[in-house]
């Protein structure tokens, strides 16, 4: 689960402590407090870029998130997600999930993303099964 804080004039959510369920979060209180799923995905709106290559982007309308990659077999499409502590999903690419981190979930493809979201940045982590390392993708919002 997250909440926000104000932090060196940019606006960064921070994860609380989560569920061990893989249900979507809603807005509730917590022991570490109070939690706005509304709000964090009213932040995500809009278009994202990578940083370091400009051809991959993440885009959000509502709670369907659809991702692009130039090369990459077929068009991608939107796909329903939520903002979840665990992954319901068979899942290989998480590794050392903690009570506090947020995982986007990507309900069509059965996949999950660790994710760390600011006003300006969006990162999206896991661990790549073919390469076994962890992978971190920075996209800035456009």
């Amino acid at each position: 689960m997250c909440a926000c804080n104000e932090k060196a004039s940019e606006k960064r959510v921070n994860t609380l402590e989560t569920t061990s369920e893989a249900t979507p979060l809603k807005n509730s209180e917590t022991p570490t407090g109070k939690v706005n799923a509304t709000q964090i995905q009213k932040q995500l709106q809009g278009v994202w870029k990578e940083a370091e290559y400009p051809f991959r982007k993440v885009e959000f309308k509502d709670w369907m998130v659809k991702l692009t990659e130039e090369g990459v077999s077929g068009s991608s499409t939107f796909e329903t997600y939520a903002l979840a502590g665990s992954c319901r999903f068979a899942n290989t690419n998480i590794k050392d999930v903690t009570p506090t981190t947020l995982l986007l979930t990507l309900t069509e493809s059965e996949r999950c993303e660790k994710m760390n979201l600011t006003d300006t940045t969006l990162t999206l982590s896991g661990f790549n099964t073919s390469s076994n390392a962890n992978y971190e993708i920075v996209y800035l919002k456009q």
